[in-house]
């Protein structure tokens, strides 16, 4: 009777496993065609011109007076901000180079 219960826990146990890769690899697969729709859709936009260049402001540390003018007109909005008196991403400090 004992063998009969080792068994049958195994055998749940491995359709358990199933379950959880099954849902793991669907989730997995999933998000993947999320992101290349998505590539495909930001690379069309920017075909037509909808988009900039790049969607990431970059900052010359060396070039920047402290004016704050980029902050104020960036199309991004919110992305740029002043730290130590020098244009960067919010939220990230700007360290000179080797720094």
């Amino acid at each position: 009777m004992s063998t009969v219960i080792v068994i049958i826990l195994g055998l749940i146990l491995v359709a358990g496993l199933v379950v959880v890769v099954g849902i793991t690899l669907a989730s997995v697969l999933g998000a993947r065609r999320g992101e290349l729709v998505a590539r495909a859709a930001q690379a069309a936009a920017s075909a037509m011109g909808a988009l900039p260049p790049s969607l990431h402001p970059l900052v010359d540390p060396g070039r920047c007076i402290g004016s704050g003018a980029c902050t104020q007109v960036c199309p991004e909005k919110d992305v740029l901000s002043l730290v130590d008196g020098k244009a960067s991403p919010a939220g990230r400090a700007t360290h000179p180079p080797g720094s």
